[in-house]
């Protein structure tokens, strides 16, 4: 089975910081806790800009400029504020597409698909990944759902409710336009950890699931997952045309059945549980939220 490839290890293959910065990072990380990328910014081993464009081209998946959205009342109550301080998560804006809700969610994680699952089931909504860095969504979640520190939105944001994906789409080409042009590493001022020896071990730092995931590359698209399928956009907005298929072997192979990976978890059990019931109509999902808000 492949290898998860770990946040810090594809920074370093990106080029974005060095062996030395990674174990520098990790190693605050260990004495002082926070998640890997928080620590990279706030250490400015990389820029936050940087991070994520690399993060958005990776995974090609749109970013939002927190500056440049006001959310609402009505779209924070969406997700409970336990769920969203539980994954790190922003609401941002619902949408639609042909006649099905979907819910975009700022994650610096989009490859944790039990959350995604989570936040799908409680919102009753498909939950659409949009990639913020985690200091960003710390600083909203502190704001939004704290009452802490000041606005992160200017005086010209749009209000979630007249958000659209196109204003993602045109964040996130303004996003890799900065990371192109500035700098390629942090001001000469910028503190940097004292050397330290690698630690033995990683407890702290999140793993990316890369498994399935395209490279990053210099094809600035997204992919957009909705209700009519999988398709790319590019960042003006167009639709690309799809990649021709690779030509049919002449001996084609059966493709071998994929070992299990052993019996469901409870959590596995419960859900399809869940899913039986609410369609065979026994149980709605409104009917079950209101059950778990009222506590049982």
């Amino acid at each position: 089975m492949q290898q998860k490839k770990r946040l810090g290890e594809l920074l370093v293959s990106a080029g974005l910081i060095d062996e030395y910065q990674l174990r520098s990072a990790l190693s605050h990380q260990q004495q002082w806790g926070g998640r890997l990328g928080k620590n990279l910014v706030e250490l400015g081993l990389v820029t936050e800009t940087r991070l994520v464009a690399f993060l958005a081209k990776h995974f090609r998946l749109p970013t939002i400029d927190f500056r440049r959205i006001r959310i609402t009342p009505n779209t924070l109550k969406l997700l409970s504020p336990e769920l969203v301080k539980k994954h790190h998560v922003m609401p941002l804006f619902q949408g639609e597409e042909e006649g099905k809700k979907f819910l975009a969610v700022a994650m610096s994680n989009p490859t944790d698909l039990l959350a995604i699952d989570e936040l799908e089931f409680a919102s009753g909504n498909k939950v659409r990944p949009v990639v913020a860095s985690d200091l960003a969504i710390a600083n909203v979640i502190a704001y939004y759902y704290n009452k802490e520190g000041a606005e992160p939105f200017d005086h010209s944001a749009k209000s979630s409710g007249d958000i659209k994906y196109a204003d993602l789409i045109a964040m996130t080409r303004l996003v890799l336009k900065d990371a192109k042009e500035g700098p390629a590493q942090p001001d000469p001022g910028t503190r940097v950890p004292k050397k330290t020896p690698p630690p033995a071990e990683r407890p702290g730092e999140r793993t990316i699931d890369m498994e399935g995931a395209p490279p990053a590359g210099d094809d600035d698209s997204i992919v957009v997952f909705g209700a009519a399928g999988e398709k790319t956009l590019s960042l003006d907005g167009k639709p690309k045309a799809p990649a021709p298929a690779p030509a049919a072997s002449a001996q084609p192979q059966p493709t071998p059945a994929a070992p299990s990976d052993g019996p469901p978890n409870t959590d596995q059990v419960l859900r399809a549980v869940v899913n039986i019931l609410i369609d065979k109509g026994i149980l709605t999902r409104e009917e079950i939220r209101d059950r778990l808000k009222a506590g049982g």
